[in-house]
């Protein structure tokens, strides 16, 4: 029997945290910065976790194209903005599932190191950066915006993202203990 990239219980694990970035996304929970969008959130926390949990392949689809593709339709900007917006802007979160072992040990039985916790940062900081550059771009693509208004303009991300940080920091030990008690299973 062929055995299947993705199990039940990944993907379980993989739409709830996903709906949890939906509903940190609602317009109550969030605070609204610019008119046209731009906001501050905690809707990169449950995308973030999602990465170092899964990887940055799994972390791509669930973030780039299942997110990606709801909020596309949640904030109904239309289908033009999709690939660089949301697809690419969001995907690029999965980058921090490359960092997955080194902010994360792979023996749960280490100790918790201050180069965990840079990893961790490393992790969201590249994260956080790469989906300004795409957004940045989108801003010069779509919108006609210059570069640094875009810029100026998609930086709300980075208020996201440091506010994201200081929440990971805090929860990082749970988080290595839901990855000691509930690892995920080895695809061969």
């Amino acid at each position: 029997m062929k055995k299947s990239i993705l199990t039940v219980r990944e993907m379980v694990e993989m739409a709830m945290l996903v709906a949890v970035a939906i509903l940190l996304d609602l317009d109550f929970l969030k605070i609204t910065i610019n008119a046209n969008g731009g906001s501050i959130s905690l809707t990169l926390l449950p995308l973030l976790i999602l990465s170092f949990r899964h990887g940055p392949l799994k972390g791509f689809i669930a973030a780039g194209v299942v997110y990606g593709f709801i909020t596309c339709l949640l904030d109904g900007h239309g289908f033009a903005t999709f690939p660089l917006d949301y697809l690419l802007g969001y995907g690029s979160v999965g980058i921090a599932g490359f960092f997955k072992n080194l902010a994360f040990n792979k023996n749960p039985d280490d100790p918790i190191r201050v180069r965990n916790y840079v990893f961790l940062t490393l992790a969201v900081v590249s994260s956080v950066v790469l989906t300004l550059g795409f957004w940045t771009l989108s801003g010069m693509v779509y919108w006609d915006v210059p570069f640094w208004g875009s810029v100026v303009y998609n930086s709300v991300i980075l208020i996201s993202g440091a506010i994201v940080l200081i929440v990971l920091y805090f929860i990082y030990y749970p988080l290595v203990m839901i990855n000691k008690r509930f690892p995920l299973p080895r695809i061969r």
